[in-house]
């Protein structure tokens, strides 16, 4: 069991929709204990999640998702979809990373886009999954308002996947 003396809750995000300010809440000890905890006992985010004072409340999980940081499509997202807890993907874009990745740009070409959008497009075909993209002008909000017209193909979405490979397996949650 996991267990720790220091166990008060402290807010670890906040994220702004139209509706609502979101809070992340979560212990220091828990997150700390966690790791050691899963390995031994495989306990999953899901598992802290609800049972946690306030977890059945949670009205989203911000994680970190995107081409190159699939783990989540394994258990998470699936668990999440089940519950009704939309995802909150930061770093759609792997902070820059994936834009110069050759079949990020051959796909958002074959779309007239941008690589951010082909990035932010693939996170956001989805239903029940919210993107974070850093936008620093006007002009880049519209950039990235623009990627939701982007419809993926089956064959964009086979190359994707050839490149940026699902996993076969319960991951670690990534964070950065």
């Amino acid at each position: 069991m996991c267990d720790s003396d220091n166990n008060k809750p402290f807010i670890v995000d906040t994220s702004f929709t139209r509706r609502s300010v979101v809070l992340t809440m979560t212990s220091a000890a828990a997150v700390a204990s966690l790791p050691a905890c899963a390995a031994a006992a495989k306990v999953t985010e899901t598992d802290v999640m609800v049972p946690t004072p306030g977890g059945s409340a949670v009205s989203c999980n911000q994680v970190l998702y995107n081409l190159s940081r699939r783990g989540i499509e394994f258990d998470l997202l699936p668990w999440c979809r089940d519950h009704g807890i939309p995802i909150m993907a930061y770093s759609p874009i792997e902070q820059a990373r994936l834009l110069a990745h050759k079949t990020v740009k051959r796909v958002a070409g074959r779309h007239n886009a941008t690589p951010a959008q082909l990035c932010l497009a693939w996170v956001l075909r989805q239903k029940g999954v919210i993107a974070i993209p850093k936008a620093g002008s006007p002009e880049h909000v519209r950039e990235d308002y623009d990627a939701l017209e982007i419809e993926l193909t089956p064959g964009d979405l086979h190359e994707l996947d050839e490149a940026f490979p699902p996993p076969r397996e319960p991951q670690p949650l990534e964070m950065i």
